[in-house]
């Protein structure tokens, strides 16, 4: 758990954002041009890449309609409220890793 966001922290918490953190505090430069520069690089390249590689991936998975183990299963309003709770917990524990806090 503690190595998951590791690789976003890294990107983020570089000495280019500590220089411009009063920028981004008070707002002076608009947020879209901060997280461009501050983050850019091969930041984002990889994160299609791996939100890509991911769907290629379900995409190989799913193309055995006919293997068992690749069937759907039922997905009910406890499984849905379970999968909720989960990524409310796993973001909330994002923005504390950060200093942010969420309600």
């Amino acid at each position: 758990m503690a190595g998951r966001f590791t690789w976003t922290r890294s990107a983020v918490t570089n000495e280019r954002v500590l220089a411009r953190k009063a920028d981004l505090q008070n707002e002076i430069t608009p947020r879209e041009a901060l997280l461009d520069e501050l983050i850019g690089g091969v930041y984002p390249e990889k994160t299609k890449l791996l939100g890509e590689r991911t769907g290629e991936l379900h995409l190989a998975l799913a193309s055995y309609p006919d293997d068992p183990a690749f069937q759907p299963e039922p997905f009910s309003a406890m499984a849905t409220t379970l999968v909720y709770q989960n990524m409310r917990a796993s973001l909330r524990r994002a923005f504390t890793s950060f200093g942010k806090e969420i309600v």
